[in-house]
């Protein structure tokens, strides 16, 4: 993967080559990075970032470890047979068990539509000034939900105290956070100081931390 970085005043705009995201659509017309944080820094815009099946290694190595730590993934008896499409399939309904959901159909590939992504810093100093947020459209909204649901109940299941979870409604839909924010809980996000939001509104997947969220709903 390579990139080029395209300053814009404001915000900059990533512009990814080398195939690794999906082509855009001749006709394609960015619209979400109107409703940015005025402070934005980093932009990448585009189009079907699940859909296209731009994301689905991501997801397989994801699946991986998750059949790992079930020790039920298959034993494979060459390099060759874990890019066979029978391996793949394995790998994802094994997933499935733990997870709840189908990681690839039920999440990855729902991501439809124009995307955005955007991050901001406001002090070199210090994490707390980090903010991020990444936003796509979905292709079906309540199957995505129920997603969410699912990972909710597993980051329960996992970190138990360590995080506090909540929900709450938005206009046009609704919002998990998970709140690490401790410093003593032990986590990554808890020594950065961030709450992550996660959520279906209106039609759009949305994820951020830092404020970045809240700034594109306003």
């Amino acid at each position: 993967l390579t990139s080029t970085l395209q300053v814009v005043d404001p915000p900059r705009e990533i512009a990814w080559t080398g195939g690794s995201l999906p082509d855009q659509p001749d006709n394609f017309d960015p619209t979400m990075d109107e409703r940015l944080p005025g402070d934005t820094l980093y932009y990448a815009g585009g189009y079907d970032l699940g859909a296209s099946g731009a994301l689905d290694p991501l997801a397989l190595s994801i699946a991986q470890l998750v059949t790992v730590g079930m020790a039920e993934g298959t034993p494979v008896a060459d390099v060759a047979e874990m890019f066979s499409s029978r391996y793949v399939e394995e790998q994802f309904a094994a997933a499935e068990q733990a997870l709840g959901f189908d990681l690839r159909d039920d999440f990855v590939r729902q991501l439809a539509g124009e995307y955005a992504f955007a991050a901001s810093l406001k002090s070199t100093r210090s994490p707390l000034g980090l903010s991020a947020l990444l936003v796509s459209g979905v292709a079906d909204a309540a199957t995505l939900e129920a997603s969410l649901d699912e990972i909710d109940r597993l980051i329960q299941d996992q970190a138990g105290g360590a995080v506090t979870l909540s929900t709450r409604e938005v206009e046009g839909g609704r919002l998990h956070t998970v709140d690490a924010s401790d410093p003593d809980s032990g986590l990554t996000l808890g020594l950065l100081g961030l709450a992550v939001e996660y959520g279906v509104v209106a039609d759009q997947f949305l994820l951020g931390a830092g404020g970045g969220l809240n700034s594109f709903l306003e």
